[in-house]
């Protein structure tokens, strides 16, 4: 009954935002927060700003396989709990987070040895019209690689267990998290950092990747406490 199925479903909405509203209220503001650090470094140098550029364009090739892996793990942790197998999906989960370290230690031994050969693939053609002379960029940018070796790390960690975590169901702490990392923690201390540093990238990267390792380590520890395992999901697994 096709006219049946747009009627609108109380019980049905509810459940949609009771499990939808934590988890967008946290991308929310975790990308406010990355968009602070963009907006800011737009304001470094110009050379840094072109490296910083051409660095996060090349690692976004690893930023996907991190979302796809995640992604897979969201739903069969959540295949594993429905099946009564938590276990299951906590080892699946480690499992991913092994390999997606495994991923970035390679990523980052060719930034280390191979960073400048990676930059001139972005050379320009013809040379000496530019404002900014392309070996300025190169040789920032190989600093910005080894920094992004950290941030493939930290970053890791943060999205496996935060999609774990919401595949499990157990999203009610995530605005918490919002309140207190994204918004209480990482958005005043940037600007506190570019008020003693000024807008330097070594200082915004510096921050950006504490903010990570925090973010990281928070959603970690509540996976691994493992109130995901035990809380009621009766009300979410009715079917309205």
């Amino acid at each position: 009954d096709t006219r049946g199925q747009r009627k609108v479903r109380p019980k049905l909405m509810k459940k949609f935002l009771r499990l939808g509203l934590p988890s967008s209220i946290h991308d929310l503001t975790y990308y406010i927060a990355a968009a602070l650090f963009f907006m800011l470094m737009g304001k470094t140098l110009p050379e840094s700003l072109a490296a910083n550029n051409i660095a996060w364009s090349i690692n976004e090739l690893l930023t996907l396989y991190i979302h796809g892996l995640t992604l897979a793990n969201t739903t069969l942790l959540a295949q594993c709990i429905g099946a009564g197998r938590p276990e299951e999906g906590e080892r699946l989960t480690y499992l991913v987070i092994k390999v997606l370290l495994g991923l970035a230690t390679v990523i980052g031994v060719a930034y280390v040895f191979f960073g400048a050969e990676i930059y001139t693939f972005f050379r320009p053609r013809v040379e000496g019209g530019e404002d900014v002379p392309f070996a300025l960029v190169r040789d920032k940018g190989q600093y910005i690689l080894l920094l992004l070796i950290c941030y493939n790390f930290f970053y890791a960690f943060v999205y496996t267990f935060r999609q774990a975590l919401r595949g499990a169901g157990d999203i009610s702490y995530f605005p918490k998290v919002s309140l207190l990392v994204d918004l209480g923690l990482f958005i005043p201390g940037m600007l506190i950092t570019v008020k003693i540093f000024g807008t330097s990238y070594a200082a915004l990267w510096g921050w950006f990747l504490i903010y990570l390792a925090v973010l990281g380590a928070v959603h970690f520890i509540r996976f691994r406490r493992g109130h995901w395992k035990h809380f009621d999901r009766g009300e979410l697994n009715e079917v309205a």
